[in-house]
């Protein structure tokens, strides 16, 4: 049976302010979560599951046990969480979001 891919979340505030000093990849921007998604794909194929969504606008709010974590815990964003467990809170580039998958993938000895 072929094992379920591995949740991916990225999480930010697009209404929120931005780093003028590249301290990060913007995530509010299409063209950041499109060439994420590519190299993702291109480096696990179908065992990850990236999704995006955006605290700002309604229609793409995390599901309600991340949102409230993030609000609880006061978690800087953007956010990675994988299965709904926060990684990496802050500045993060895909470089970052494939080393956390790919350890994740090992962890799950897949």
């Amino acid at each position: 049976m072929k094992a379920r891919p591995v949740p991916v979340a990225i999480v930010d505030d697009s209404s929120g302010g931005k780093c003028d000093a590249r301290c990060g990849t913007d995530w509010s921007q299409a063209e950041s979560r499109e060439s994420a998604s590519r190299a993702l794909r291109a480096r696990f194929g179908d065992r990850v599951k990236l999704a995006f969504f955006d605290i700002a606008q309604a229609e793409t709010l995390p599901p309600p046990g991340l949102l409230h974590r993030i609000r609880a815990q006061g978690f800087s964003l953007p956010l990675l969480a994988i299965d709904g467990e926060p990684r990496i809170a802050g500045y993060f580039d895909i470089r970052m979001v494939s080393d956390v998958v790919e350890a994740e993938l090992e962890m799950r000895n897949e």
